[in-house]
């Protein structure tokens, strides 16, 4: 008899629920924050048809149709909401269901373990599947097979990121040095991604990314970060900051968060109250980020008022969020208003399109174009790419401190 409690699995896995109603009570339903987007809103046509139609049950060790034992909710004698299945064979699925079929949620079969979407009974979306080997592969899955793109990681730690195509990678984009530099992008709702699922950088074969879109003669790269803008001054909350931050998390992507500062609108205490009160802040997200870029502002207000703005801001966010913020700003403002002292305990992301790094003061990250392209992006926007001034490993550093 499996130990089944409802809300225990709604608290360990942070998922977002909603109430199915039926006379007298209410069926928890769940919806995975890992869904693609027509399967969200599959869910919630069929929720507003179950709240109409549906006789809901809860079963447990319920035989259905060809052996299958299940435990969990069912809409009119079909598996609806979640619920745990067991296959005659012994393969496990654990999840949130649609009218008997699984959407989102976990497979086990012997010692291979699969988290992600699904089709059926089959991987079909994204995901990540690790083997009984210690291998492991996540990222675009269709009927059961690797498709789109992903990366496989062998039992001795070997990598291959590319575009799979029936559980084969296409050679002609692979790329097994994906961790000599850590490439990254920042997204607002003036320049965002709309499907997560197959994206990746263009890269040469030496090892920059293309500013442009290529049409041959280049491997792919995958975005190992993103920062994703949450707030503008006291009062903006950017309209696409939770579903970014959301997808950015189902898609493994290392997340973090800005805000756009304003001198001469609101105080700094306003602007950071209205950041700490709407931002997703996780352990293993990046440090949170400071965007000071109006120059016309600060020569306005002068050197030393615009210093003590920002630094009361970051000394807010560090104290409440116990890490130390990143300050965004081009490289000319940094060497106009911040290159004083007490500015130097500071890590900063310097925005300057050039071919090379600037070199005449150390930063953390270089967003090095803002005409960027996606692959795997249908729309014409253009996307700022960013470059982590370090290892792969210096890189985790960053997260784990």
């Amino acid at each position: 008899m499996m130990n089944f409690k409802f809300m225990d699995y709604i608290s360990k896995n942070n998922l977002i629920y909603a109430g199915i109603g039926f006379l007298s009570f209410c069926v928890g339903f769940i919806l995975c924050y890992g869904l693609y987007e027509h399967k969200y809103n599959k869910l919630k046509k069929e929720l507003e048809l179950a709240k109409e139609k549906c006789d809901v049950d809860f079963v447990s060790n319920y035989k259905m149709e060809s052996g299958y034992t299940y435990t969990g909710y069912l809409c009119n004698g079909r598996r609806f909401g979640y619920g745990y299945m067991v296959t005659p064979k012994g393969t496990v699925y654990e999840g949130s269901w649609v009218n008997n079929d699984i959407v989102n949620g976990t497979m086990k079969n012997g010692r291979n373990h699969y988290t992600g979407d699904f089709n059926g009974l089959s991987p079909d979306g994204y995901g990540m599947m690790s083997y009984s080997d210690n291998s492991y592969y996540k990222g675009g899955w269709c009927n059961g097979a690797k498709s789109g793109i992903g990366i496989r990681v062998d039992s001795l730690g070997n990598k291959s990121f590319g575009r799979w195509i029936n559980g084969i990678i296409d050679k002609s984009t692979a790329n097994s040095a994906i961790e000599d530099k850590v490439w990254g992008i920042d997204l607002s709702h003036h320049n965002y991604i709309d499907e997560w699922d197959n994206i990746a950088l263009y890269r040469t074969f030496d090892g920059e990314v293309y500013r442009s879109r290529p049409s041959a003669n280049f491997i792919l790269q995958p975005i190992s970060f993103v920062f994703v803008k949450a707030t503008e001054g006291a009062t903006h909350r950017d309209k696409r900051y939770v579903g970014n931050m959301l997808s950015a998390k189902k898609h493994g992507i290392v997340r973090g968060s800005y805000h756009f500062m304003h001198l001469t609108s609101s105080s700094p205490e306003q602007q950071a109250d209205n950041f700490l009160d709407f931002i997703i802040y996780e352990k293993g997200d990046l440090p949170p980020v400071l965007d000071i870029e109006v120059a016309d502002q600060a020569r306005r207000i002068g050197v030393e008022e615009t210093q003590e703005r920002v630094l009361k801001w970051l000394e807010i966010v560090e104290r409440k969020l116990g890490t130390r913020p990143i300050i965004y700003t081009s490289a000319s403002m940094k060497k106009d208003f911040f290159d004083a002292r007490k500015f130097s305990k500071y890590k900063f992301w310097i925005a300057h399109y050039r071919n090379e790094p600037p070199s005449d003061f150390n930063y953390l990250i270089w967003q090095c174009t803002d005409k960027g392209y996606i692959y795997g992006l249908e729309h014409t926007h253009k996307i700022d790419i960013n470059i982590f001034n370090g290892t792969y490993r210096d890189f985790i550093t960053l997260l784990d401190n």
